[in-house]
């Protein structure tokens, strides 16, 4: 009796330690899991195990998982046997690159044509609408000192109704088209020309 008491006890021993070794894989668990980002060591260890704190069992036979805590979002977890135990095959996901900005020749053949001056020429001008009230009180050149028609930059000229005799430059210009509402009629002003 004692024989079969030790015998059973013996036996115990054995199973118990045979279990210990044995991991106990979640019943619900993936066969492949992909890291997101905020996923924890324990929060992956309970997908695939009834008893997270067992992860180093899992993850320790496996040479691929140096550091099981240097997982990145993106990598993906396999749980395959390898001589009847349960293994986590790791495999990365994509990496990402940084790129940096890079200056690149491009060999022409022919010089880049210039933009003809009458098709460029309306928007190398000034335009300028007035009130017709506005161009009525307007200062106006009277005469010029040497009595020629045209003027320019450093001609003396003179002119009438200048309110302001501090102010010392003024734009020129003539009154030109005169615009109005197509709507209504009304007249809303005159292009000045300079």
């Amino acid at each position: 009796m004692i024989r079969h008491i030790c015998l059973g006890f013996f036996a115990l021993l054995m199973s118990a330690s045979v279990l210990a070794n044995e991991v106990a894989l979640n019943p619900d668990h993936p066969d492949r899991y992909v890291v997101v980002k905020g996923d924890t060591l324990w929060d992956i260890s309970a997908k695939f195990l009834q008893y997270p704190w067992h992860w180093p069992e899992i993850w320790q036979v496996n040479p691929q998982v140096e550091n099981p805590h240097l997982i990145y979002p993106g990598d993906e977890l396999t749980l395959v046997y390898r001589d009847g135990r349960p293994v986590l095959k790791l495999s990365r996901g994509q990496q990402t690159y940084k790129l940096s900005p890079e200056m690149r020749e491009i060999r022409m053949d022919e010089a880049i044509h210039t933009i003809p001056l009458s098709i460029i020429r309306p928007f190398l001008t000034k335009p300028r609408v007035v009130g017709a009230e506005v161009l009525d009180a307007a200062p106006y050149v009277v005469a010029t000192s040497d009595e020629r028609l045209l003027s320019g930059a450093g001609d003396i000229v003179y002119a009438k109704g200048i309110i302001d005799p501090e102010q010392n430059e003024f734009n020129v210009f003539r009154g030109g088209k005169i615009y109005f509402d197509p709507n209504t009629g009304e007249e809303l002003g005159v292009e000045a020309i300079y």
